[in-house]
């Protein structure tokens, strides 16, 4: 919250939004927007939308396209969670807060994003395509903070990045053999893992440089 008080007003500018509201919001994103339970739609249903039969004429309906109209929704979300703006006041809480103040912090988004998008590791279960899309999401999200110019990404999201970057390999690294598992969703693991240690190395070549 901020305030436009005259020159002089005895209130602060603004005053971070409480830890307990901010993780209620962290939790309901959690849990209606990227879990596996989350923005399923019944195959019942999804072969009944379709275009009015008068305004298509003789043409065949189209497929309802509706696995990325979901992924749309959702890496709008993942955008501004992971984008550079929340990441650098959650990084600045930390100046603008009492050290004995209870706060979100960075880890807390990560790792709650992390068991959100990738809950079928624990679940040993099958990845279904509305899953790969997103975890591919938060692949190239994580990749992104890992390898962008480092005068635009907060220090903090980038060393943090890299840890949860580190953690995700390990899990797919031991998840991706699993019976359970298609050949769609152990492709998408194989491609997942490789993306995220090429990330790793090559941030860390320019570390080096």
């Amino acid at each position: 919250h901020y305030y436009r008080d005259l020159a002089g007003g005895t209130r602060p500018s603004f005053v971070p939004v409480g830890s307990a509201r901010q993780r209620e919001a962290l939790r309901l994103l959690a849990r209606e927007v990227f879990s596996a339970q989350s923005l399923v739609i019944d195959p019942s249903l999804a072969v009944r939308l379709s275009e009015d039969a008068l305004e298509r004429g003789y043409a065949p309906p189209s497929l309802p396209g509706l696995p990325q109209r979901v992924l749309v929704t959702q890496r709008r979300l993942l955008e501004r969670l992971l984008g550079d703006p929340v990441l650098a006041r959650l990084q600045e809480l930390e100046t603008t807060m009492a050290p004995t103040q209870d706060r979100l912090r960075m880890p807390e988004l990560f790792d709650t994003l992390r068991h959100a998008i990738w809950q079928e590791l624990d679940a040993e279960t099958d990845i279904v395509l509305t899953r790969r899309l997103l975890q591919r999401e938060h692949v190239r999200k994580l990749t992104g903070l890992l390898l962008r110019s480092a005068s635009t990404v907060p220090a903090d999201a980038r060393s943090l990045a890299r840890a949860d970057a580190i953690a995700l390999a390990e899990r797919i690294g031991a998840a991706r053999r699993l019976p359970r598992l298609s050949r769609e969703a152990r492709a998408h693991l194989d491609e997942s893992l490789a993306s995220l240690q090429d990330a790793l190395k090559a941030s860390l070549n320019r570390s080096a440089t």
